[in-house]
């Protein structure tokens, strides 16, 4: 086995970091890794440790650790992250690594060391406690250690002990895998032990202060206790200090009380210790003040000790209580002003004894309390709630003084006063203020909160029922510092702009000293963020890095990547935007959610975004920003269930009507280079956009017959996609391909309608009556009619379309009535129409492939009816030889004159058969189910937006299959007289002529086709090129 060696991380070893990651799944619980040289790389430019190790075997990285700043509190170091190949374990490599980090800990002037991980880690916790780190047992279930090591080996009175002792070989610890922690009178305990040949140290830390509780040597013990863990403030309180002095002669004492934060504690002391002693002072209480809770060190008893010349500072902290805790619950989250609502006022009495409490509410606008005073009567630490009747004029942030007189049973009456807080949303009100733990806006039922407790600086974007998004801390560079994930901006301002309201945050740097920026937040009542930046002050030619951090609350996303859509599909339920590449987003724009939950995040498409882990990235360089005279930022928008997809946050980014295609998934099928038309053996590719390897077992497929054996990617083997190359395809006019990828979590199936064009097209023409024939379809229509239609559409021998032909009289609310298939502009009635020129022909044309289609082209001139007079539009009705497909597309060859978006959507008036009663339309009503309506019985008129639909012939079982890309408008019309679908199309520009619509498709078949498996029929388009009709 390789002699193993510790180093510093270089840019040199990035490769070998990046192999290491990707052979440690196993010790992270199956975590796959997708490390790279060029993300390691990145990540270490971008991260500001302090030392970051490896441990190497030859040329192999097999260990990791590094060390950082803790960025939730000052003084602190933090274990970032520790990792040992899977085949090093055992071998001492975790250990070496992270006593290297408790001594550099130690060596820097730290005083804790602090590490995360999870409870089942049975491996890593051993070694952990091993190394002093303790377990803390957390309200919130995290898996927190702390490891007070580095502040004993840095004190002056413990240093010399380790002289004698080794901080590591004679520690004494349980190391099992639990949390840490002996439990007296409330406090939680931390003890080190340390014993060799005849010597003993012990230091006992008190968990919430983070401070020495006690402490014992072979000459002297002493101890700190503290009467109460949680007092309630406002009385007096004890604290004694005994000592046992073990050396045989005097030691001088001198203790010096020290105010922390609420607890006020000054009394001194001094004497000669001899044997034992106890001394004893009191402490007092004011309000506490606000904090974060158990993430945070909190105030406590503080004194600093002299013996015998050599200092020692001892803390036991405190969880200060108010007499009566107070907070409101909401019945609703949103309200109608002038209404009269409950609200729940929780409250919890915090004495030892039973004690009765008087609350009064001092008037606060724009809120009314029909009781403003309350009494209750509560028993030691009970529970309770009491009910308020509110009513509200408008929406506001809530924060009325509560004035509590309290008695208890034992103890003098305490009155203090203490402020509640409640956000009370309604449709039309804002409101601005910073709270107790947040500064907060709130217009209409949108809110920023930007906390200032807990995880300061980052901020969430909601509506009352449910739709967020998260702003991270901003961050300074390069490297990037986490210090504003604990720094308070020096300065807060909020603004009410009319409309929208705003809130400036100044932040000062400390670890980029005279760099000072703000962040401007204003929020509008339609439900959008307006983020920017302004750089303030920076050091002369300083080049610092602001990075802004938004994590979008859904991996739903869809992008814009090189002109296309992409989009990480729904199948993929683990698929995050961390596996994405990073600079997969190329547009300036990201839609994500799904119906009734979107977010959209749009920004200046000069600015480039980043994929960082769950974050999108923007940087900003502020020296530029200055220099260029434009020291704030364009902004970056958040929309809050404004745009229902992607396509219309596309036309919003781009500023014109985009036209709707389908986003490409992140896993997908493309054969024959994109072509669904094809000739003889194929040509398949399985795309895989993210971020990492592709593994599994894939076996491609062709109506359901396995295509040769599955091809097998293994961990680690850098594939990014699969080929398969001149797949033998079944004889049928229509192939269903299909990839069958087993992935290691679950199985995807990927799929794509191919088209086999077989035979010839005839054209044939009688008298007045012109038809097309590809051997599946019979299209057929009137040389001399007066409307444009396509009157007749057969498969087999039976007739699908309803017949009004020639006379077009009056049928159920149509007068003409016309039957059949046709397309018209918006606006226009059939009676107009009918006034105007038409022609019909036969056409040819090509799509983006190079394929020609034929069938039939009706061209229409607009000359009488004055509000579309000069328009000129053409509808085709095409095909392929031998396939039960029809496409309808239009042509607007020219327009009135005036710039227009035209409609033109398509029209069919069905009689399977020649009987209306044999006609079922189906139309979708969620992703997966279906409602099916009967034609000739009752009238029914129904709009939706709807990706496809469906006219099925009763007596043959067979439909008529409408695809679309995306969802579009669509309706149908069905009474005792007719069955009428309507497929909405409109043009994308508004000059510049000719325009082609979006196509529309008809298959038939006994049984629906996968809507999934048509991405690339769905992709074509026609007018790109050839064009040829030739008229009769």
């Amino acid at each position: 086995m390789a002699q193993v060696e510790y180093t510093e991380y270089e840019p040199r070893f990035a490769k070998a970091v990046a192999a290491m990651w990707n052979r440690s799944s196993e010790g992270w619980n199956g975590r796959i890794w997708n490390s790279s040289e060029a993300r390691v790389l990145q990540k270490e430019r971008d991260s500001a440790y302090l030392n970051l190790w490896l441990a190497l075997a030859g040329e192999e990285v097999i260990g990791y650790v590094k060390l950082s700043k803790y960025s939730l509190e000052e003084g602190v170091a933090y274990v970032e992250l520790i990792s040992v190949d899977p085949a090093w374990h055992g071998k001492g490599i975790g250990k070496a690594l992270m006593r290297k980090c408790v001594e550099r800990s130690a060596e820097l002037g730290y005083q804790r060391l602090d590490l995360f991980t999870w409870p089942g880690n049975t491996k890593a916790v051993p070694l952990y406690k091993k190394c002093g780190f303790f377990w803390e047992r957390m309200e919130s279930q995290v898996t927190h250690l702390m490891n007070f090591l580095p502040g004993i080996l840095n004190s002056p009175f413990f240093r010399p002990h380790f002289e004698h002792f080794h901080w590591y070989d004679d520690l004494k610890r349980e190391l099992e895998v639990t949390p840490d922690g002996r439990e007296e009178r409330g406090f939680d305990y931390y003890d080190y032990l340390w014993e060799k040949e005849g010597r003993k140290l012990t230091v006992s830390f008190e968990k919430t202060g983070r401070g020495i509780a006690a402490f014992a040597t072979n000459e002297i013990e002493v101890e700190c206790l503290v009467d109460e863990a949680r007092p309630v403030f406002g009385s007096e309180h004890r604290v004694s200090y005994r000592f046992t002095n073990r050396s045989g002669k005097p030691i001088p004492v001198r203790i010096e009380g020290l105010n922390d934060a609420n607890v006020a504690f000054s009394a001194s002391h001094g004497f000669q210790l001899g044997e034992q002693a106890v001394w004893e002072a009191g402490f007092s209480l004011s309000a506490p003040q606000p904090g974060d809770g158990e993430w945070q060190t909190q105030p406590g008893v503080r004194a600093l000790l002299n013996l015998d010349g050599q200092n020692v500072e001892m803390k036991t902290g405190l969880k200060t209580q108010y007499p009566l805790s107070l907070s409101f619950l909401k019945e609703t989250m949103l309200f109608i002003p002038n209404r009269e609502y409950k609200l729940q006022l929780n409250v919890q009495n915090h004495f030892e004894t039973n004690a009765e409490f008087e609350i009064e509410f001092l008037p606060q606008e724009p809120v009314t309390l029909l009781e403003n005073r309350h009494q209750i009567s509560l028993a030691p630490q009970a529970r309770s709630s009491i009910p308020l009747s509110i009513s509200l004029s408008r929406g506001c942030l809530w924060t009325p003084m509560a004035r509590v007189t309290a008695s208890p049973e034992s103890g003098g009456e305490v009155t203090f006063e203490k402020r509640c807080e409640a956000i009370l949303r309604t449709f039309e009100a804002r409101d601005q203020k910073t709270l107790e733990h947040y500064h907060a806006l709130i217009n209409g039922p949108y809110a920023l909160i930007v906390q200032t407790r807990g995880d300061k600086n980052r901020a969430s974007f909601s509506k009352v029922f449910g739709d967020y998004c998260y702003l991270s801390e901003p961050m300074l560079g390069e490297p990037f510092s986490e210090e504003f994930e604990h720094l308070d901006p020096f300065d807060a301002v909020f603004k009410d702009l009319g409309g929208a309201n705003q809130l400036t945050l100044s932040y000062r740097s400390q670890d980029f000293p005279g760099v000072e920026f703000a962040l401007i937040y204003r929020l509008y009542p339609s439900g959008m963020l307006d983020l920017r930046t302004r750089a303030i002050s920076l050091p002369e030619n300083a080049k610092t890095t602001l990075r802004l951090r938004l994590m979008p609350y859904s991996s739903l996303i869809t992008y814009e990547h090189e002109g296309e859509l992409h989009s990480l599909e729904r199948d993929q339920i683990e698929a995050e935007l961390e596996w994405l590449p990073e600079t997969a987003v190329t547009g300036n724009f990201i839609f994500c959610g799904q119906e009734g939950d979107t977010t959209g995040i749009v920004w200046d498409p000069a600015l480039k975004v980043k994929l960082k882990s769950w974050h999108l990235a923007w940087d900003f360089d502020l020296d530029a920003m200055l220099q260029a005279g434009t020291p704030e930022s364009k902004p970056i928008q958040v929309f809050l269930n404004q745009f229902q997809n992607a396509f219309q946050l596309l036309d919003y980014t781009r500023g014109v009507y985009v036209p709707v295609d389908a986003a490409h998934p992140s896993l997908e099928l493309r054969v024959n280079q994109g072509n669904p038309v094809v000739s003889g053996p194929v040509n398949a590719e399985l795309i895989w956009r993210q971020d990492r390897d592709l593994t599994g077992s894939f076996q491609l497929s062709a109506q359901g017959g396995k295509s040769g054996e599955p091809q097998l990617l293994e961990p680690g083997s850098g594939q990014r996609g699969v080929n398969w190359k001149d797949v033998e395809l079944p004889d049928t006019p229509l192939v269903e391909l299909c990839c069958d990828a087993s992935l290691p979590l679950y199985r995807l199936l990927r799929k794509q309608t191919l088209l086999q064009p077989d035979g010839g097209i005839n054209f044939r023409k009688e008298e007045t009556w012109l038809s097309v024939d590809n051997g599946f379809l019979k299209l057929g229509a009137a040389i001399d009619s007066t409307l444009p239609v396509l009157l007749s559409l057969e498969t087999g021998e039976s007739e699908w379309l309803d017949q009004a032909w020639p006379q077009f009289y009056a049928k159920s609310f149509y007068n003409p009535y016309p039957g059949g298939f046709h397309v018209r502009p918006g606006g226009i009635s059939l009676a107009e129409l009918s006034k105007e020129k038409h022609s019909l022909g036969i056409a040819e044309v090509k799509d983006q492939h190079g394929n020609t289609w034929r069938g039939l082209a009706f061209d229409t001139r607009i000359d009488n009816y004055k509000l579309f007079r000069g328009m000129r539009f053409r509808q085709y009705y095409l095909t392929l030889p031998g396939l039960p497909l029809l496409v309808a597309t239009t042509e607007v060859v020219s327009g009135t004159g005036f710039a227009c978006y035209e409609s033109f959507p398509l029209m069919g008036f069905f009689a399977p058969g020649g009987k209306l009663e044999n006609c079922r339309i189906h139309v979708p009503i969620d992703q997966k189910r279906w409602q099916s309506v009967e034609a000739g019985r009752e009238d029914l008129r129904y709009w939706d937006y709807s990706r496809h639909l469906s006219v099925e012939n009763k007596e043959s079982g067979w439909q008529m299959y409408f695809p679309n890309p995306a969802k579009v408008e669509t309706g149908i019309h069905i009474d005792k007289a007719v069955a009428r679908l309507r497929i909405g199309r409109f043009s994308y520009r508004a000059t510049e002529y000719p325009k082609w619509l979006n196509p529309i498709f008809i298959l038939f078949s006994r049984e629906r086709p996968a809507w999934e498996s048509l991405g690339q029929l769905l992709d074509l388009r026609f007018g790109t090129g050839y064009r040829d009709i030739q008229p009769l």
